[in-house]
């Protein structure tokens, strides 16, 4: 038997063991139930105890968080749709070229892959660069509505003499060959005639009132004519297949070393390097051209602003941040001449100018940027006559432009590129007219290039003369004998006929 007070006890723990257990969760969300009471079963011969809910047991998810999962989930999303645009992008990029403005575009035949096509269109391109540096002209197509008026005369006068010109030598081949087959000539005869043709030969063009002008300053020569051979020459005169003999062929030979090697360059000119004394011997019909007439010529004319006309600075931003072009600079040359040729510039007029030089002297610095010292006659003449154009163009432009040229941002790295401390000189073993010439030539554009970079323009008449020498004779440079600078032979024709 227990004592009372164990008794007691006894009774207060079993009493303690009827009850429940009531505990509230804690209210840490909005819907949380207040005061959820969870009923544990007691422990048999153990004191309840009451148990307080933790925070973090089992707490409940808030839908913010379930909105910040899917906007990170659609983010991921949208970068990896980005980055797969972006590779793709630069993959295309890559096989692809900027073209220059006004290039036309080239590709290569025999190409079935494209593989194959994208690599023979850059090797084209490159070789349309290297031409470009050469001075090999690719002009655009010209549409008859652009040409001139007096261009499409012209052309088709050429059209005209030309068919003209060959049904002539057809008709005096035939009288040729009957005279041949009445009284056959001897050999020495029959050699010496194509030998001479090919010393001398001129074809003639004729004016309207009669006069006879030599091919040597016809406008619309052709480069192939100005550029035969004597070969090729002897071969179109009649009896020119005719086979020579070694006599005859001994006496050719003895009779060039004779004469070639004692001619000298200044002996090569005379008569032909003045422009007023060459004027009279080159155009019979010419009247007299003197040196207050010079200033007119179209070689050396500048026109002048209208009052009216607001000129825009030069934009220089783009200028030396390329080192490549395929663009030629003759299509820049015959826009200026036409400008040029005007006796006034309107606002229109001056804004095409001065975009065209933009293009100019940017094309032109890529060119002359790599190219070496061209110290060959042929070469150095070709190379410096381009050089002297543009020289030419820009030049006068600063002295029609003025400030507005913004020179102090772009003049010295310009002239940078166009070395002119070299000389040019003929071998001794090669006294040939055109290597005469050639050397002749070259020496003076370098006297005159020295002038240009200065800023200053050289005389008037010292410009015409070097165009002239360019353009209008036999021997020029093989680049300016080409038909695409028949416009500035056209011009020297019509001011020595006309006088304007």
């Amino acid at each position: 038997m227990l004592p009372a007070f164990a008794q007691e006890k006894h009774w207060q723990r079993n009493e303690h063991l009827d009850y429940s257990l009531k505990f509230s969760f804690p209210q840490e969300h909005k819907y949380a139930a207040d005061e959820a009471t969870l009923l544990l079963p007691p422990y048999l011969g153990r004191p309840t105890r009451n148990y307080r809910g933790h925070p973090d047991n089992h707490p409940l998810r808030p839908q913010s968080w379930d909105l910040s999962r899917k906007m990170l989930v659609s983010l991921a999303a949208a970068i990896s749709v980005f980055s797969v645009f972006l590779l793709w992008a630069i993959c295309k990029a890559s096989h692809n070229k900027e073209q220059q403005p006004g290039a036309l575009g080239r590709r290569l035949a025999a190409s079935k892959r494209k593989a194959d096509e994208e690599q023979l269109s850059l090797i084209a391109e490159q070789c349309a660069a290297l031409e470009a540096e050469m001075g090999v002209v690719r002009p655009l197509p010209e549409t008859p509505s652009d040409m001139h008026p007096r261009r499409k005369i012209a052309k088709l006068a050429s059209m005209l003499r030309e068919a003209a010109a060959a049904h002539e030598k057809v008709a005096a081949m035939a009288v040729s060959s009957e005279e041949a087959s009445s009284t056959a000539p001897s050999p020495e005869a029959t050699v010496r005639a194509p030998a001479e043709n090919a010393a001398g030969s001129q074809s003639t063009y004729r004016f309207e009132d009669g006069g006879n002008l030599p091919s040597q300053i016809d406008p619309l020569v052709s480069s192939a004519e100005a550029d035969a051979s004597e070969e090729y020459l002897a071969a179109l005169e009649p009896f020119g297949w005719v086979r020579i003999s070694p006599s005859t062929s001994s006496e050719l030979e003895d009779q060039e070393s004779d004469t070639s090697p004692s001619r000298t360059a200044d002996e090569l000119l005379d008569g032909e390097a003045s422009t007023s004394a060459s004027a009279k011997q080159q155009y019979p019909e010419a009247r007299d051209v003197g040196p207050w007439d010079i200033a007119d010529h179209p070689f050396g004319r500048v026109p002048a602003l209208e009052p009216n006309v607001r000129l825009r600075e030069m934009r220089t931003g783009g200028f030396f941040s390329r080192l490549w072009t395929n663009v030629s600079v003759w299509n820049y040359f015959l826009v200026i001449r036409s400008l040029f040729a005007k006796a006034t510039l309107n606002q229109e007029d001056a804004d095409t100018l001065m975009g065209t030089l933009e293009n100019l002297i940017d094309d032109v610095w890529i060119q002359f940027l790599n190219k070496a010292r061209p110290t060959q006659p042929a070469l150095a003449a070709a190379a410096l006559g381009q050089a002297f154009l543009a020289f030419d163009y820009i030049v006068s432009a600063i002295q029609l432009f003025g400030d507005a040229m913004q020179l102090p941002l772009w003049w010295e790295k310009f002239i940078s590129v166009f070395p002119t401390d070299y000389s040019i000189e003929c071998s001794t073993a090669n006294h040939r007219k055109r290597v005469l010439f050639n050397t002749y030539i070259s020496k003076r554009l370098l006297d005159v290039l020295n002038i240009y970079k200065t800023g200053t323009r050289p005389g008037i008449e010292e410009v015409v003369e070097l165009k002239r020498l360019l353009f209008c004779f036999p021997n020029s440079p093989k680049p300016f004998r080409d038909t695409h600078y028949d416009p500035w032979r056209e011009d020297d024709w019509h001011f020595m006929k006309y006088g304007y």
